[in-house]
């Protein structure tokens, strides 16, 4: 009898390939405990149109990125505003951030950019994964800054402002994931998203706010804490592979 051993299929040895590949992809750890954002680059499109429409500040260690409403919704869209990391570019990627408050604008959306390109009026690219504070959440395609919504889900009600909530957004190849917590308890996910898109390969990591409101018509404003990005751990990676059946055992 032969001794036992495991066959890899074709897709998960070229997985495993590509994780004893070295990434370019650094972890980048922001607390805000400095009162800045150095080393962050604004995203503030509409501030031409409407000086001072996006603001930055960090009230109590947090990031808090926030938009009047748009000065002309029909020609320019919603309010919006975000930041990202230029000095890390991830194809597969874990994002991960605590949302410790918001505005009172209920159609608002805040979270995560991941594989963002060309950040800008009108060019922006990547993905979005947002929850909205009537408990939605979303994995959004974004594409000249127009969004497609390609995953959803929801919490079961409301967002609870005496609550922190922790959302963690994962790319591995084109299955994209997107969690929330409640950030008192980061082991139990409030809900999961998940979704396979291949549009984007790479890009960089950061956060938004926009208003969703069907008029486009209202402010946004969120304060984020804790933003931690890095590459996924291989053995996770290598985990979620067999787990879909592509590690298999040959008996003889």
């Amino acid at each position: 009898m032969k001794s036992k051993f495991l066959l890899i299929s074709g897709a998960l040895c070229n997985a495993l390939l590509v994780l004893a590949t070295p990434v370019s992809g650094q972890v980048i750890v922001d607390d805000f405990n400095d009162g800045n954002d150095v080393g962050w680059t604004r995203i503030q499109p509409l501030n031409q149109f409407a000086p001072g429409l996006a603001t930055f500040n960090f009230p109590s260690g947090g990031y808090q990125i926030s938009s009047g409403a748009s000065p002309n919704p029909g020609a320019l869209g919603a309010a919006r505003a975000g930041s990202y990391r230029g000095d890390a570019s991830y194809g597969d990627f874990r994002i991960s951030v605590d949302l410790v408050n918001w505005g009172n604008n209920a159609s608002q959306a805040v979270g995560i950019l991941g594989r963002l390109g060309t950040p800008g009026l009108q060019t922006t690219s990547g993905y979005a994964f947002t929850v909205s504070l009537n408990g939605s959440i979303d994995i959004t395609r974004v594409t000249m800054e127009a969004g497609t919504g390609i995953a959803t889900g929801t919490i079961g009600g409301p967002l609870n402002l005496a609550v922190d909530y922790q959302l963690v957004f994962t790319g591995v190849g084109g299955l994209l994931t997107g969690t929330i917590y409640d950030a008192a308890n980061p082991s139990t996910p409030l809900q999961s998203i998940s979704v396979t898109d291949t549009t984007y390969a790479s890009g960089f990591g950061g956060l938004l706010i926009f208003d969703s409101s069907a008029g486009g018509n209202q402010p946004a404003s969120a304060t984020f804490d804790n933003y931690r990005s890095s590459v996924p751990e291989p053995s996770a990676v290598v985990l979620g592979l067999a787990a879909l059946g592509l590690l298999v055992r040959r008996r003889r």
